[in-house]
C-alpha cells in the first residue's frame, strides 16, 4: 500500500469510528421484551407502563361484568340471556342458567383467581422496585402517588375476590425466589380477617390518593374510589350472607381453624353505614340533576342524562373506567349502572337501606 492510500485509510478510519461507537451502543441495548427488573424501573416511561399493566384487570362495566367475560351478574337470577346468544361464545353462562354446567367448565372465561394473582404480584413487585427518577421528571412525590395506585389496585382486586370466593389466601408479600411448592400452598384467610385488612388499607389510601385528575390521568385511584369500594366491602360483611350465617359455621381450614364468624353482629351494619356517609359526604360528589326554566328539576332528562354526560360534567360518577367509548349505547347506561359501587345514587340507597337494618 503506497503512503497515500495508507493515509486515506487512516483518515477514514478516524471519521468512521464515532459512527462504529454510536452504532455499538444502540446493538448493546436490551430489547424491550428482555428488560430487567432493574431496566424497567431505571426508565419512568416503562415504569408507567408497567403500574399501566396492572391497571388493565379493572373490568368494563358493560362487557367485562355482564358478558361472558366475567360474567357473574348474568349467572344469577339479576338478568338473562337468550338462548341465542350462545353462537356468539355465551355457551358457559347459558349450561349455568339451564343446569348443565359442569365442574370441568371455566365459568365465566376470565379467570379470576389466576388474574388476581398476577396483578397483586405485578404490585408488590412494583412497590419493591419503583423508585425516584429526577432526571427523568419522576420525582419522589409522584414515586409515592404511584406506590399508593398500586395498594389501591391490589385492595380493589382483593375485595372483588371476596365478593366472589369468600375467604381466601390473602397475600401482601412476595414470596421468595427460594419458596418450595409446599411454602406456596398457603391457606385461605378467614373472612373477617380480610375485611379487617382491607378496610384499615382502603381507609388509609383514601387520606393520601388525590380526590382528582386532569384529563390526562382520569381514571387512576382516588380517594372517592378507596371510600366507594370500603363502603361496598363493609355492606357485604354486615349482610345476612356473612354475618353470622350458620350455613358457614363447618367451614374451615384444614387445621381447623373457621373461616367465618357465625355470631351475629349488629354493630356491623354501623360500620357499614358510616363508611356510606363518608362517601355522600365528600364535596365533591352530588346527584346530577338539570333545571327547567322556572328552576325546579327536570327529572326527565336528569335521568337521562346521567347516563350521557362525560366524567368531567357529572358530578354523580365515583370510579371511573376511562376506556368507555361512545359507540355503544349501552356503555353510557352503564356508566352509573349499579353493577360498580361507583356512583352517588347507590351509595344514597345503601345508606338508606342500612338504617333499615339497623
Amino acid at each position: 500500500m503506497d503512503m497515500k492510500k495508507y493515509i486515506t485509510f487512516i483518515l477514514l478510519a478516524i471519521v468512521a469510528m464515532p459512527f462504529l461507537y454510536s452504532c455499538s451502543n444502540y446493538l448493546d441495548k436490551e430489547p424491550d421484551d428482555m428488560l430487567t427488573l432493574s431496566g424497567v424501573f431505571s426508565d419512568a416511561t416503562n415504569t408507567k407502563n408497567w403500574l399501566a399493566g396492572v391497571y388493565d384487570a379493572v373490568p368494563d362495566p358493560l362487557w367485562g361484568y355482564l358478558s361472558y367475560s366475567y360474567g357473574y351478574y348474568l349467572m344469577s337470577d339479576e338478568s338473562q340471556i337468550n338462548s341465542e346468544l350462545g353462537q356468539f361464545g355465551w355457551n358457559g353462562l347459558l349450561n349455568v342458567q339451564q343446569g348443565s354446567w359442569s365442574p370441568v367448565q371455566m365459568v365465566p372465561s376470565f379467570d379470576l383467581w389466576g388474574t388476581t394473582y398476577q396483578k397483586v404480584r405485578a404490585a408488590l413487585l412494583f412497590l419493591a422496585n419503583v423508585k425516584a427518577i429526577p432526571e427523568q421528571r419522576q420525582t419522589a412525590e409522584l414515586v409515592e402517588r404511584y406506590k399508593n395506585e398500586a395498594r389501591f389496585l391490589m385492595a380493589y382486586y382483593y375485595e372483588r375476590m371476596l365478593e366472589v370466593y369468600g375467604p381466601f389466601p390473602l397475600v401482601t408479600t412476595l414470596a421468595s425466589s427460594t419458596a418450595s411448592p409446599a411454602d406456596l400452598q398457603l391457606p385461605r384467610t378467614p373472612y373477617d380477617d380480610i375485611v379487617t385488612y382491607l378496610d384499615k388499607e382502603l381507609l388509609d389510601l383514601s387520606k393520601v390518593l388525590p380526590t382528582s385528575y386532569d384529563d390526562t390521568d382520569v381514571g387512576r385511584a382516588t380517594s372517592g374510589m378507596c371510600l366507594a369500594i370500603r363502603a361496598r366491602m363493609l355492606m357485604f360483611a354486615a349482610s345476612p350472607l356473612f354475618n353470622g350465617n350458620a350455613d358457614y359455621a363447618d367451614v374451615a381450614n384444614k387445621d381447623g381453624k373457621p373461616l367465618f364468624n357465625s355470631t351475629y353482629d349488629v354493630t356491623k351494619w354501623k360500620k357499614a353505614a358510616d363508611a356510606a356517609k363518608l362517601v355522600i359526604d365528600m364535596p365533591q360528589y352530588k346527584l346530577y340533576t338539570e333545571k327547567n326554566d322556572d328552576g325546579s328539576i327536570d327529572a326527565l332528562m336528569s335521568c337521562m342524562n346521567v347516563h350521557l354526560k362525560g366524567v368531567q360534567q357529572n358530578p354523580e360518577i365515583i370510579f371511573i373506567y376511562p376506556k368507555l367509548t361512545h359507540y355503544y349505547y349501552e356503555y353510557q347506561n352503564f356508566l352509573c349502572a349499579s353493577v360498580f359501587p361507583f356512583c352517588l345514587e347507590q351509595t344514597k340507597i345503601w345508606f338508606f337501606f342500612f338504617f333499615l337494618k339497623m
